[in-house]
């Protein structure tokens, strides 16, 4: 037969383990929602270039293009660089402070 602290104990791990579940799925969520956000903006953006290079090819000398067209894949792999460091930055934040956390969680048992 269980005692009521036998009992107790069993709730309060299976509360535990469903709170860790519930983080784990909003976890994922987050992250689907980040890849489905992100393939939406990588769409748009490239229809957006699409479009206004289309508008600008006819003010720029054709002698000129390459130059141009050179000079955009420069600044454009800048941004994305500056993005992607910003990006990292932030994912590797968070990832430390849930190890943290895992740290105080397990030195407080």
């Amino acid at each position: 037969m269980t005692t009521l602290n036998e009992k107790k104990e069993t709730k309060e791990t299976i509360e535990e383990a469903l709170s860790k579940l519930m983080g784990m799925e909003k976890e994922l969520g987050f992250l689907i929602l980040g890849v489905v956000f992100g393939a939406a903006l990588g769409i748009l953006g490239n229809l957006w270039v699409a479009f206004l290079f289309e508008l600008i090819r006819d003010l720029i000398p054709t002698e000129s293009w390459f130059i141009v067209s050179l000079l955009g894949l420069v600044i454009t792999t800048i941004l994305s660089l500056l993005i992607l460091k910003k990006s990292f930055e932030s994912a590797v934040k968070y990832i430390a402070g849930e190890e943290k956390q895992t740290k105080v969680t397990k030195r407080q048992e």
